[in-house]
């Protein structure tokens, strides 16, 4: 786990949530959006996590720190009923409304999710999953083998929107490499010719 990337990402936000995870003896960190255990560390407090994450003295006034137990609505075990995996994260990303979103396919279609929130799991290999929450709502899982290394919610941007412009570009994407073909085609490099040689000499004829 890359405590800096984590570190990172909360300061972003600067609403951070400790939860407690008292049975497995481990602390958890969220923003919000995305939470992750904080394996191998001693018990975290409000002050003691922002001097982990290295935020200087005069800036820690402007963080809101809470601290309490798991969430009921999610499952932070390594393993749950719902989960399901998913294919490998797609190597593409968008930006819209401010924000980077790329895609994760589910059982119910593309979920958007903001794709900083993999690189604190990103020394090792991994895998995702989509889990259902106690309200019936979906979100994603990261693994690496059988440990759960972080939980992200996914976005809720205007898909049909998203769709509208996405077609819109799928369309003048289409067109540009049609004409760019087209003047490919017309071109032919001034020093491509063919030589005319006489087949019984070989020798180049004028």
């Amino acid at each position: 786990m890359k405590i800096k990337a984590i570190a990172a990402l909360m300061k972003k936000k600067r609403r951070i949530s400790i939860f407690d995870d008292e049975k497995n003896g481990v602390q958890w960190i969220s923003d919000g959006y995305a939470a992750y255990p904080l394996y191998g560390l001693p018990e975290l407090d409000g002050d003691t996590l922002l001097t982990v994450l290295d935020v200087p003295e005069k800036e820690r006034e402007k963080y809101i720190v809470r601290r309490g137990m798991l969430p009921r609505a999610l499952c932070f075990s390594d393993t749950d009923g719902t989960e399901r995996r998913l294919p490998p994260p797609a190597l593409i990303s968008i930006g819209y409304g401010g924000e980077v979103l790329a895609p994760a396919r589910t059982s119910l279609g593309l979920a958007f999710y903001n794709p900083e929130y993999l690189r604190p799991v990103s020394d090792g290999p991994f895998e995702m999953y989509e889990r259902e929450s106690a309200e019936g709502k979906m979100y994603l899982a990261v693994k690496s083998g059988f440990l759960l290394r972080a939980l992200i919610l996914p976005g809720e941007p205007n898909e049909e929107d998203i769709a509208q412009r996405l077609e819109l570009l799928h369309r003048e994407l289409i067109s540009s490499i049609s004409r760019k073909a087209m003047e490919s085609r017309k071109k032919t490099p001034e020093d491509q010719y063919s030589l005319a040689v006489d087949p019984e000499t070989g020798e180049i004829m004028e």
